[in-house]
C-alpha cells in the first residue's frame, strides 16, 4: 500500500497530516494531539484509534515519533516529508 492511497483511505490519518500543513511545527504526545489539535466532541477518535493512525504516519515516516526522557513519545511532522505531505493533503490534481 503507497503513502497517497493510505492517507486518501484515511479520514483519522488525513486529519493529522492536515493539521500539520497548518502548524508545520507542531510537537504533542497523544494526549495533546487527542484534546487540543484537532477534534471536537461529536468526531474524537479513540486514543487506540489516534494511536494506530499515528503509528501508521510514523511507519510511513510522514510523521516522527521522538521519546523523550520521561518516557512519553511526541508527534510531529517529518520535515525532510513536508511536500509529499502537502501534496497528499491537496489530493489529486
Amino acid at each position: 500500500m503507497n503513502t497517497p492511497e493510505y492517507v486518501g483511505e484515511s479520514p483519522l490519518s488525513r486529519r493529522i497530516v492536515s493539521y500539520l500543513v497548518t502548524h508545520p511545527h507542531a510537537a504533542d504526545t497523544i494526549e495533546g494531539i487527542s484534546q487540543g489539535w484537532l477534534w471536537d466532541a461529536q468526531s474524537q477518535p479513540s486514543d487506540d484509534q489516534l494511536q494506530q493512525a499515528l503509528d501508521c504516519l510514523a511507519a510511513r515516516q510522514l510523521v516522527l515519533a521522538s521519546h523523550g526522557g520521561n518516557g512519553r513519545v511526541s508527534y510531529s511532522m517529518n520535515p525532510k516529508k513536508q511536500g509529499v505531505i502537502n501534496k497528499l493533503v491537496k489530493g489529486p490534481a
